[in-house]
């Protein structure tokens, strides 16, 4: 069930939540009151960060090679020359 949105609707619905606790656990990082291990907390907010970055860097390499013309290759040995030993 797509809704009619496009890749970019999806990944801004799921990145949205993600992004926001990726924030927030660089400041509970910095908060005595979170955990015995808070830098665990800034290291897991960080590789958020850089996945959904990484995510969209994809997304819109994919979305440009789609938006390319496809040129169609030519056929093995039609590359317009005459092959070596043909008489002309």
């Amino acid at each position: 069930m797509s809704f009619g949105w496009s890749d970019r609707h999806t990944l801004a619905a799921a990145a949205g939540p993600l992004l926001v606790y990726a924030v927030l656990a660089f400041y509970a990082a910095h908060d005595a009151y979170h955990g015995e291990y808070p830098r665990g907390m800034g290291l897991v907010g960080l590789a958020t960060l850089v996945w959904v970055w990484r995510l969209r860097r994809t997304l819109r390499r994919r979305e440009a090679a789609a938006a390319r013309p496809e040129v169609p290759l030519p056929a093995m040995g039609d590359s317009g020359e005459p092959a070596i030993g043909d008489e002309p």
